[in-house]
């Protein structure tokens, strides 16, 4: 009888040791831990503006018999695209030679190579700046470049010279977009929306849209090339983490 009552009481004395310890560890965490809540929420913003920049490619071939004979007839062709830009208005600073290649081309014939000739190739890049948003211009320079024929114009692309102003509206949209997610949760939970612990930026830019229409050699009664500018798009993505009070 003796030994069962010393049992139970150290039976007693053990739950009660385990609980105090549990009670203190509650304790611990509740001053150690924070007394906030926290949301995270994703938020986006789009602004657009019209371009002020177009860029462009400008590449001549030309096939002959030898090397110094197409390098010839492609520097004389390049010499009539160059004045034409600055006939245009085109700028020398606007322009810049990117690629010059002279190599032999072959055919094969029967299952063997034959030597065709030496292609000699020139490419420059043309970037006009203020550009006029109707595209008018640029139209008429690619009808006048296209007096010269066997040319490759390609890359027609659109950009905008100072981006600053236009991620900085970007931004303050997807904040507000974000910040309203936020105070909506906040709402929710019967909550305050407090200040902001991280925040995490992604603003990114796109090219204008574009639709590119060569009409041809103007003559009489034809249309001008149309190159609508479009509009130069910059997005932004932002996640912030909110303090919920």
């Amino acid at each position: 009888m003796i030994e069962c009552i010393e049992y139970s009481f150290s039976m007693k004395s053990f739950v009660l040791t385990v609980s105090l310890l549990l009670l203190t560890s509650a304790e611990l965490i509740k001053l150690n831990g924070s007394d906030y809540s926290s949301v995270k929420v994703s938020g986006h913003g789009d602004t657009y503006d019209t371009p002020d920049i177009a860029k462009f490619s400008l590449t001549v071939r030309e096939l002959r018999n030898t090397s110094k004979e197409a390098a010839d007839a492609t520097n004389q062709k390049m010499a009539k695209l160059l004045d034409i830009l600055e006939s245009n208005g085109v700028k020398k600073e606007e322009f810049k030679t990117t690629r010059i290649t002279i190599s032999p081309r072959y055919d094969y014939k029967n299952g063997e190579q034959v030597f065709r000739g030496q292609e000699a190739s020139e490419s420059i890049e043309v970037k006009l700046k203020n550009i006029n948003p109707d595209g008018l211009a640029i139209g008429k320079l690619i009808d006048d470049l296209a007096t010269v024929d066997n040319i490759d114009l390609s890359g027609v692309s659109f950009d905008l010279a100072d981006k600053t102003e236009s991620r900085r509206k970007a931004r303050a949209e997807a904040f507000a977009d974000a910040k309203k997610k936020a105070q909506q949760f906040a709402d929710l939970s019967e909550l305050k929306l407090g200040k902001v612990e991280t925040l995490e930026d992604n603003t990114s830019n796109y090219a204008a849209p574009l639709s590119f229409v060569y009409s041809g050699r103007p003559q009489a009664g034809n249309s001008q090339t149309q190159v609508p500018v479009g509009q130069y798009q910059t997005s932004s993505d932002i996640s912030i983490t909110f303090r919920m009070l």
